[in-house]
């Protein structure tokens, strides 16, 4: 009984290696059809917080959305399309989530 279970155990860790596999090829698959589509080069923005000096309480100049971020000084508005924009709210944890498939990719 015990060589049944062990050979069970072993045919099931074989079907779940395969399947392993076979999901790791499609992984790679959908990324190379992402990078012909949108190209290899992915650029992520991540905003800083606003340091406050002085206790003095200022008006970011700086506006964020989920692919674009427009910057104004000295009366200036400039904008930048990015493949994603992270807020000053972001923390490491939420970049490192969102970045992570591209990171292992590479």
């Amino acid at each position: 009984m015990e060589l049944s279970q062990s050979n069970v155990v072993s045919e099931e860790i074989s079907v779940l290696r395969s399947r392993q596999r076979h999901l790791d090829r499609r992984r790679r698959e959908a990324l190379d059809k992402l990078i012909d589509l949108k190209g290899s080069i992915r650029v992520f923005c991540r905003v800083r917080p606003l340091v406050q000096m002085n206790n003095l309480k200022t008006k970011s100049s700086v506006n964020v959305e989920q692919e674009k971020i427009a910057v104004k000084s000295v009366g200036i508005k400039k904008e930048f399309s990015v493949d994603r924009v992270f807020d000053q709210e972001s923390t490491q944890g939420n970049l490192s989530l969102t970045c992570q498939f591209f990171f292992s990719a590479v």
